[in-house]
């Protein structure tokens, strides 16, 4: 069974995202306004460049939600430039916006482009911390050269969610095929059999409990 990338963050996740990332900038919104105490205990003066406003943010945030969206349409009618296009205008009009790097660098994976699937795959990494699609990506993108290190990115987005079931899987596939078996591999294949509905994905579950107990 291949690995493919994990599908996209659904839109309910990526609003709770927005409304997240407008609130954060509340936490810097003390230094963007005039007369808050600065990094060096004074003021801003009147007539200071003091960089965007918090409304400016959350224009620049709703844009980049926008266009992502569009992106996400485009995908779905199979219009990968244009999708890559609309996603890549969705980060440079916020580029905390970590729903369009994922995607982009989901794009990138399907182009066999590595660098720059890294490079997107990382920073929304770095900007969801808790979704588990970015790291797993990275584990489908480093597997078919480097298995080992694919395991620890499959492992790591069990961190973030132990019931991923995309990474779930893939660990089972890379446990069976060079004999990693761990002291946590009897856990996630029991987990992988309460989550599985696929027939094939269950008795490949069931085939690695058996050399579990096997090999143990």
């Amino acid at each position: 069974m291949s690995s493919k990338a994990s599908t996209t963050p659904t839109r309910r996740a990526a609003r709770a995202l927005a409304t997240l990332a407008s609130g954060l900038l509340l936490a810097g919104a003390c230094a963007l306004s005039t007369g808050c105490a600065s990094s060096t205990g004074q003021s801003n003066q009147p007539g200071e460049d003091t960089g965007p406003t918090l409304a400016d943010l959350e224009v620049r945030i709703a844009e980049a939600t926008e266009l992502w969206e569009q992106g996400l349409r485009a995908e779905m009618a199979e219009e990968e430039e244009l999708a890559l296009n609309l996603y890549r205008q969705s980060v440079q009009a916020f580029q905390g916006w970590g729903p369009a790097w994922h995607n982009l660098g989901v794009i990138h994976i399907r182009r066999g482009e590595r660098l720059e699937a890294v490079q997107a795959l990382l920073r929304a990494a770095d900007l969801m911390p808790t979704d588990p699609h970015p790291v797993h990506n990275l584990g489908v993108l480093y597997e078919p050269f480097d298995p080992r290190r694919a395991k620890e990115r499959y492992t790591e987005a069990l961190g973030r969610n132990e019931m991923f079931l995309p990474s779930l899987r893939r660990i089972v596939v890379l446990d069976q095929r060079y004999h990693w078996w761990d002291e946590n591999s009897d856990q996630r294949i029991r987990t992988g059999l309460l989550l599985e509905q696929d027939p094939d994905w269950i008795a490949l579950f069931q085939r690695a409990q058996t050399l579990v107990k096997d090999e143990s």
